[in-house]
């Protein structure tokens, strides 16, 4: 039996995590392979596009290519934070990766204590890293993830900084397979209406059963893969990630920031842009009223009551001064 979440151990909980992944793809396979043999054999696909060449030449397509979108998004990398020689890193410009300090003419004796607080918040125990801002350790996979968005248990992967364009492919993928699913099981409903000869309900039900859930399984997976679909859109455009969506309030650099504030947005148009492109995405853009005429960067201030506890990779406004 196994243990409760809290009382796993690291190594527990990766290899929980890799046996349920086994089971989520199995059940990917069994589904889709159902999806497409039954309405073969039942002869649903050959009468739906017996005049529409070119509409089984892209369902095909499309088939091929949600399945080719599942197995690299399996084999991908969410961008892991690889481990980095501690000397150098505080030699940058006494600097933490991922821009979140910076000094300019802060003296010595305070830039010393800032860069030993800012090092104890963002070293990450397990992974023996110092993690970059909006970087997270992801408990399944047993790494720091940069640009953490999320763990997909469906595909066994994390979501995050290298990966998060494929995996809004395969939404995009998945929802229309979803939608033509669909379509081919209702038309082999219509079609046992115009072929069985008795009409009795015994007959229709006995043929129509398994179109019937392949509709509703298929509609399940067009809520799921739509609606995430939908969300991951809206994200992209604000530039957020669904763990500090989700874990805003939680989350150190961004629970104290106004419910309106999305420090690292440039706009709709931009934050797609830069999705699109894979440029960079964690630029603090946010400046405080009372620092309007300061620079928009963020560097960290000691305070010596701050929790140390607090989550790993996260650094809190509370110790931001905008310089």
């Amino acid at each position: 039996m196994a243990r409760r979440k809290a009382d796993r151990t690291p190594a527990e909980t990766i290899a929980l995590a890799k046996q349920s992944v086994c089971y989520t793809r199995l059940w990917w396979l069994g589904f889709h392979v159902v999806a497409y043999a039954y309405p073969i054999y039942a002869g649903a696909w050959r009468q739906y596009f017996r005049d529409w060449t070119t509409g089984l030449v892209l369902c095909i397509a499309l088939g091929v290519m949600n399945a080719v979108c599942y197995v690299v998004l399996q084999r991908s990398s969410p961008g892991f934070v690889l481990p980095q020689e501690e000397d150098k890193r505080l030699e940058d410009d006494y600097g933490v990766d991922g821009g979140v300090f910076h000094h300019d003419d802060t003296s010595d004796s305070l830039l010393d204590v800032e860069v030993a607080h800012v090092d104890r918040r963002h070293y990450c125990a397990h992974c023996h890293v110092h993690q970059p801002l909006r970087a997270k350790h992801c408990n399944d996979c047993g790494r720091c993830v940069e640009q953490y968005d999320h763990h997909c248990v469906c595909a066994g992967v994390c979501v995050g900084r290298d990966n998060h364009r494929l995996f809004v492919l395969y939404m995009l993928t998945q929802s229309l397979e979803a939608i033509w699913g669909m379509g081919i099981a209702s038309f082999g409903m219509r079609m046992n209406d115009e072929t069985d000869d008795d009409n009795s309900l015994e007959q229709w039900l006995r043929d129509s059963i398994p179109f019937m859930l392949l509709v509703v399984f298929g509609f399940l997976v067009f809520l799921i893969a739509f609606g995430l679909l939908c969300y991951h859109v809206y994200l992209i455009s604000t530039n957020q990630s669904s763990w500090e969506h989700a874990k805003r309030s939680k989350i150190t650099y961004l629970k104290d920031l106004p419910p309106d504030v999305l420090p690292f947005s440039q706009g709709s148009l931009m934050n797609t842009w830069l999705f699109l492109r894979g440029r960079p995405r964690n630029v603090w853009t946010y400046v405080a009223e009372e620092h309007a005429e300061a620079s928009s960067f963020p560097s960290t201030f000691v305070e010596e009551s701050a929790d140390a506890a607090s989550i790993a990779g996260d650094l809190s406004p509370m110790e931001i001064v905008l310089k």
